[in-house]
């Protein structure tokens, strides 16, 4: 396990949250009221389709996350603990990001409307 890779377990999950909002702001310039299939504002649907695959990935990074816990855990290991200490600060990371993204698809499915009043 490199410290490169460590890295970018770091940084993935600030990348998802940075893309959601990125979508969420650029999707909120469009119009209200262009097309409610299933009940939903069609920017309401384009925000979950988003949000579902970001969800994805943060899965993948969690099975990641746990394949170099066990690694880093073996002998020899990391004498220091350097590699554990940011394996834990990266599975903190991916947990806020995925409890923000739950709580985001919950709000969406509550308003259906995708922020339109």
């Amino acid at each position: 396990m490199s410290g490169r890779r460590v890295s970018l377990l770091l940084l993935l999950p600030l990348v998802i949250w940075t893309a959601t909002v990125f979508v969420a702001v650029s999707v909120a310039s469009v119009g209200c009221g262009h097309g409610r299939p299933a009940g939903l504002d069609l920017r309401a649907g384009v925000l979950l389709a988003v949000v579902a695959s970001e969800l994805l990935v943060v899965a993948g990074l969690t099975v990641v996350v746990a394949r170099d816990w066990r690694t880093a855990r073996r002998p020899p290991g990391d004498g220091t603990g350097a590699r554990i200490f940011l394996l834990l600060l990266s599975v903190a990371a991916i947990g806020l990001v995925a409890v923000f993204l739950v709580w985001y698809a919950g709000a969406l499915l509550a308003s259906g409307t995708g922020g339109c009043p």
